[in-house]
């Protein structure tokens, strides 16, 4: 695997660093712009939690959602929920999510509710930079297998062990994206200055002709 770009790597690094330090004053300044963009694309607590059940997660299979498709979408992160909404609804917004992934295991041991109610606590939480869309992918991989099998068991360790895999994961796949991003700009940009450019023969039939003036033509290292 090729080695990450610097410029990629503090891409990252500062997206991290920026999630991290949004403490609940920064979460709470959604500007009024962005609150009501919100309200008029997904309506309602009612309306938000109808638009965005489970059945996303196999939505975003149909299209082939991947980590960066997903942290590009122009959907709420769950820190915005949580003040456009209230942080109820964000809650249960969570829990059923978990309460869905909890059905669908078949497993010996599954979560009890005060285990649903903990995790969501944390995941909302912790996480709350996560657009909804990202948080959708991850119960789809887990249910997907992508991290393993629960053997006989899901409970809150268990489900927050596999989140710290996903979000490991997507540092991964956010940092290739940059990485790719700024090799196929700065290829972008060269190709665009050789377009641009003047060839040097051209440049020096330009300066006999007195187009260009004689200081030009040291730079060129042409003979007068």
């Amino acid at each position: 695997m090729k080695a990450i770009g610097a410029v990629a790597k503090r891409a990252v690094k500062e997206m991290v660093t920026r999630n991290r330090s949004m403490n609940a004053l920064q979460r709470a300044s959604v500007s009024s712009g962005r609150r009501t963009e919100i309200i008029k694309s997904f309506g309602g607590p009612t309306e938000f939690a109808t638009r965005f059940n489970p059945t996303i997660q196999w939505r975003l299979r149909e299209c082939a959602a991947d980590y960066v498709s997903c942290s590009q979408m122009n959907y709420p992160t769950m820190w915005e929920v949580r003040e456009v909404y209230g942080i109820e609804v964000l809650r249960d917004w969570v829990a059923v999510m978990i309460e869905d992934l909890n059905d669908f295991c078949n497993v010996r041991d599954k979560m009890k509710s005060t285990q649903k109610d903990e995790a969501a606590h944390i995941i909302s939480c912790e996480y709350g930079h996560l657009n909804i869309a990202e948080v959708a992918l991850f119960f789809l991989k887990v249910k997907s297998g992508t991290f393993g099998e629960f053997y006989g068991i899901l409970d809150t360790v268990r489900l927050m062990s596999i989140m710290k895999k996903f979000m490991a994961e997507r540092m991964k796949a956010l940092a290739s994206y940059y990485d790719r991003k700024e090799k196929e700009d700065a290829e972008r940009e060269r190709v665009k200055r050789e377009a641009e450019a003047v060839p040097p023969e051209i440049a020096r039939q330009w300066i006999k002709e007195g187009k260009f003036s004689e200081t030009l033509s040291l730079f060129l290292g042409g003979s007068r």
